[in-house]
């Protein structure tokens, strides 16, 4: 680590073109010409910094500029042939440049009016920009002007942090101001394998009971990047431990142990680590989660059918057959079942699991149009006749489109 972070003594300019995709500087040396030709004082910030100086993978570059951004990112986009994607009152804005997004802001500084409330914002000075962020790690820039390119601004020791590896926010105010901070902080920490800073630690405590204040749309935000990050479920742990998922909604917690089964779950396991949140919550929270997440109508369904699954255990534990458990299950979500059945015991487990490798995939041959050919006439019969189908062939009654026609006959014939 430590030999990674002292290209500080030769400068980042060294740094940049050997941890940067060849494309991607060039990219950037494009961006920096037309800023220096047009005099626009222009630095890379924040994250990109930060993992270029650890030698991980970072995301889109993020770029900042003291002055006016919309006229800059206009610019851009018409010299490099660029799309202009997203622009915000912010003064932030996204724009598409050979196939890279680009993250533009203007370097600015921060009024909160009370705590927790979305900032007033004003044009800043970079220094001004950087002593607004949330974490010393994510508070350092890089000079992309000719004058002093490649000159690391850091005022406030977030190199020295990234090589003792820690977390640390920038004044005692940090997490009264944007109490979501203390996901972020919880989702660094276990991302990167750091820790949090002591007085981190203890300004984060003392700003828990403001979380209850801050909307669902902000706090679910976060919680979405936290769900698709690979350390998930360490970052889940941690911020249970540091009653930071209490105090979003009471109770909220992810077993350790079995969050780790969600790797499993490949693409969906964002969805199956919601599921086991709302597992962790009695069935009757249902909606008041929703509305405290102000979730949307799949996370929403998500959370419903994995109190549904536990609605239904008692129903579960009795004898069934294929069919019924098959009646029982088909309108809830996979995945809620999937993780269900890592919540429950025989039987119910074992029925969860039959439904999901097995009976789920069961299908008939025939449709209506089939039904209607044989002459079954047109009306309530045909759907009728199709679930008949259905059952028969999950209770193993019949099992090719020969025996489905058959049945189809026979019901015609006594009918």
């Amino acid at each position: 680590m430590t030999e990674n972070l002292m290209y500080k003594m030769d400068g980042f300019a060294s740094l940049l073109k050997e941890r940067i995709p060849s494309s991607q500087y060039e990219l950037l040396d494009s961006i920096s010409s037309i800023a220096n030709s047009n005099g626009v004082a222009l630095y890379l910030v924040g994250g990109m910094v930060r993992d270029i100086l650890l030698s991980i993978p970072y995301t889109d570059p993020d770029l900042c500029i003291e002055g006016e951004s919309t006229d800059f990112v206009e610019l851009l986009s018409q010299e490099l042939t660029g799309n202009v994607i997203a622009q915000s009152d912010f003064g932030t804005a996204k724009i598409e440049l050979n196939g890279t997004i680009v993250d533009f802001a203007i370097a600015r500084k921060e009024k909160y009016q009370y705590k927790g409330a979305l900032p007033e914002v004003e044009k800043g000075t970079i220094i001004e920009d950087l002593s607004r962020r949330d974490f010393s790690i994510n508070s350092m820039a890089v000079s992309m002007n000719l004058r002093n390119y490649g000159e690391l601004i850091d005022p406030n020791n977030g190199r020295l942090d990234l090589e003792n590896r820690v977390i640390r926010a920038l004044h005692p105010d940090s997490f009264l101001d944007d109490p979501t901070r203390l996901l972020r902080a919880a989702r660094y920490a276990a991302r990167l394998g750091f820790t949090l800073d002591i007085e981190t630690k203890e300004w984060m405590t003392n700003s828990l009971n403001i979380l209850k204040d801050i909307s669902g749309d902000r706090i679910r935000h976060e919680i979405e990047h936290i769900l698709g990050e690979n350390q998930a479920v360490n970052i889940l742990s941690l911020a249970e431990q540091l009653g930071i998922l209490d105090s979003i909604y009471p109770s909220l917690r992810i077993p350790f142990e079995l969050g780790k089964s969600a790797a499993e779950f490949g693409d969906h396991r964002d969805i199956a680590l919601l599921s086991m949140l709302a597992y962790s919550l009695p069935p009757s929270h249902s909606k008041s989660f929703i509305r405290r997440l102000n979730l949307g109508r799949h996370w929403a369904k998500i959370v419903t059918d994995s109190h549904r699954v536990l609605g239904l255990i008692r129903e579960l534990s009795s004898d069934l057959s294929s069919s019924e458990i098959h009646a029982l299950l088909s309108d809830l979500h996979d995945t809620a079942i999937c993780v269900g059945s890592l919540y429950t015991e025989p039987p119910v487990s074992d029925r969860l699991k039959l439904y999901i490798e097995k009976l789920r995939d069961i299908k008939i041959s025939l449709d209506g149009q089939d039904l209607l050919n044989m002459g079954v006439p047109q009306g309530a019969l045909v759907g009728t006749i199709l679930n008949e189908l259905l059952v028969a062939k999950l209770d193993g009654y019949i099992i090719t489109e020969a025996d489905e026609r058959e049945t189809v006959y026979r019901i015609l014939k006594d009918s």
